[in-house]
């Protein structure tokens, strides 16, 4: 099986211990229509108690839709995959994401990563080549 590739310039010079992951998570499912090319590029993890599984995955209170415990679902993922049409998409799986932005006068592995996929696609760059 080929393992999709994933673009190194999205994470160059990026590494951190602390995410904005909250609030809203959202993650990769391919039962639920995540793209099978998708990468997962980061992943929150140890969530606050007050974090639960969306009820739509719980079967019980033990058991879930994806086999997974109900506690280790609630994770967010930053992905990233690219299109048949010479485009990429890159999600942050977080609706905070954004909140951590601004964090060390905007002098963070946040602000870093988000600048060097949006310098990145401006730049056409992509994994597998440059737009046609």
């Amino acid at each position: 099986m080929n393992r999709p590739s994933y673009p190194k310039w999205a994470l160059s010079g990026w590494q951190v211990r602390w995410g904005a992951a909250g609030f809203e998570l959202d993650r990769v499912d391919r039962r639920l229509g995540t793209p099978p090319n998708t990468v997962i590029l980061a992943r929150s993890e140890a969530h606050q108690t007050h974090y639960v599984a969306v009820p739509e995955e719980l079967l019980s209170n033990v058991n879930t839709v994806t086999g997974e415990a109900p506690r280790n679902l609630v994770r967010a993922e930053i992905v990233y995959f690219e299109t048949d049409r010479a485009g990429a998409v890159f999600a942050t799986g977080a609706v905070t994401f954004c909140g951590g932005l601004s964090r060390g006068g905007y002098r963070n592995p946040v602000s870093l990563m988000l600048q060097n996929v949006l310098r990145g696609f401006s730049q056409g760059r992509f994994s597998q080549g440059s737009p046609t």
